[in-house]
């Protein structure tokens, strides 16, 4: 094909939780992720394997997770990390990736100038 060719974009974002017990975490992800791997993740955590969810899970951690402002009981902060995340209770880590599955389909991705009178390639 010649002519100029399409660069896909990083897209990140926050998680803001506003209500229930984290209120006030903010969690710093990768939106932009191949469709593949969105997939992937729904397929780990519906599979019913434990191993296969955990890989999953750590997956999404090494992946999509940025940073955060989780600590623990502590104040000791928590790294972003797939170990850092396995730190997390159950609750506020499935809470965080169902947010993530959440958002994802929701992101406006650049994608470009439109086509100046609104048609669509044929090409």
């Amino acid at each position: 094909m010649d002519g100029p060719t399409f660069r896909l974009s990083e897209v990140d974002g926050w998680l803001d939780f506003e209500e229930g017990p984290w209120i006030g975490a903010r969690v710093h992800v990768r939106l932009a992720t191949p469709l593949a791997f969105y997939f992937d993740i729904l397929g780990a955590i519906n599979s019913g394997k434990l191993a296969t969810l955990r890989a999953g899970l750590r997956g999404w951690a090494t992946d999509v997770l940025l940073d955060w402002n989780i600590s623990g009981p502590d104040g000791t902060p928590i790294p972003a990390t797939a170990d850092g995340f396995e730190r997390l209770p159950l609750p506020g880590a499935t809470m965080m990736v169902r947010a993530w599955l959440n958002k994802v389909p929701d992101v406006d991705l650049p994608l470009g100038p439109g086509s100046p009178d609104g048609a669509t390639s044929d090409d």
